[in-house]
């Protein structure tokens, strides 16, 4: 309930209406890596980011989104 929105980086580039795109997000601790399949990739680290998840949300620009084949899945870290 306390979030607040952070713009942490920011990736330039273009995303045509009539395709489909496939984007994989890891977040580890206070990191968080994106990229998508037309070559976006962006990094960023805050504190905030190292804290249990209740939720994932996307917040974009435009008048739509949809998603299909969305996957979500925990990694145990080995140390």
């Amino acid at each position: 309930p306390r979030s607040r929105p952070i713009n942490l980086d920011f990736a330039e580039g273009a995303f045509s209406n009539d395709d489909w795109y496939s984007i994989l997000i890891e977040i580890a601790g206070e990191s968080v890596w994106v990229q998508t399949d037309n070559g976006l990739m962006v990094s960023a680290s805050h504190p905030e980011l190292a804290v249990e998840k209740p939720n994932y949300r996307f917040v974009m620009a435009g008048e739509f989104l949809h998603l299909d084949d969305f996957k979500l899945w925990e990694v145990e870290s080995d140390n």
